[in-house]
């Protein structure tokens, strides 16, 4: 599974909203899942980097949102569970 890392983006909106605009203007991307990287103690008031993982492997250095183009890093992660269950 590849994932993109966006550096850099404003913690003001939510992590669906983040996903869907990075679908919506990068047409050939399919983002099955998105997190921020950082905890919420850590990301709070700033910018931070968020997580895409994609259902197909692309390779990019930068990620259009909007009007703004975000610098980006790809990686091989894992999808980490959507959910653990107590122990």
């Amino acid at each position: 599974m590849k994932a993109i890392i966006i550096h850099a983006l404003p913690t003001k909106y939510k992590v669906e909203e983040m996903r869907e605009w990075a679908q919506e203007y990068n047409e050939d991307m399919v983002v099955t899942r998105a997190r921020w990287l950082l905890s919420d103690d850590r990301r709070s008031g700033k910018t931070t980097p968020l997580v895409l993982y994609l259902a197909s492997p692309t390779e990019t250095h930068r990620l259009r949102m909007g009007t703004k183009s975000f610098r980006t890093t790809t990686n091989d992660w894992d999808l980490p569970p959507a959910t653990r269950s107590p122990t």
